[in-house]
């Protein structure tokens, strides 16, 4: 077990830890997915960013999970 399984698992044993971390899963699941999505289609973020300057959004922070889910 890495240092870091065996750090969360003692953190996991903190109830409001545990709550918040359960909390934010649907959107660490979300990323992931994303990413996966990316690596396998071989994307990278500097491919993004350039199809993004490219049509004129200049505007380099991404959109947040909760702004794209509204």
């Amino acid at each position: 077990m890495s240092d870091l399984s065996a750090f969360l698992n003692e953190q996991m044993n903190n109830p409001e830890f545990a709550q918040e971390y359960n909390a934010v899963q649907p959107e660490m699941d979300a990323i992931r997915s994303m990413i996966k999505a990316r690596k396998s289609q071989n994307v990278t973020s500097l491919l993004i960013e350039s199809r993004r300057t490219n049509h004129g959004n200049r505007n380099h922070s991404p959109p947040g999970l909760s702004s794209v889910s509204r």
